[in-house]
């Protein structure tokens, strides 16, 4: 459970997921960093860096960096923004974002 009292399980159920919105479906997906991205705190949050593809990406808020670097501890992203205590209300805004860093090869399936 998180602060807010929901569980992963009850905000997936509660139509997020299947919302329409750009990558909500993503909330049940298992993500990593991918092994070839390094993360370079800044204080706005962070730049990413993917060595294979040579894009440079800014993850522009510390909570953001803090969910990147924490993906892979847990089995899905809706897992990960739980324990990263980000409120459910943020999820979608979460979620979009990182459909995009999914498609700029910043995170992987795993």
């Amino acid at each position: 459970m998180s602060a807010t009292g929901m569980s992963d399980a009850s905000v997936l159920d509660s139509g997020l997921a299947d919302s329409g919105l750009p990558g909500a479906g993503l909330l049940g997906v298992a993500l990593e960093l991918n092994p070839q991205v390094a993360l370079r705190p800044e204080p706005f949050g962070a730049l990413a860096y993917h060595y294979g593809n040579r894009r440079l990406v800014f993850l522009k808020h510390l909570d953001m960096v803090t969910v990147a670097k924490n993906l892979s501890l847990h089995p899905t992203l809706a897992a990960t923004l739980q324990a990263c205590d980000i409120a459910p209300s943020r999820w979608p805004s979460f979620a979009t974002a990182f459909q995009s860093l999914l498609s700029s090869e910043i995170v992987r399936e795993r």
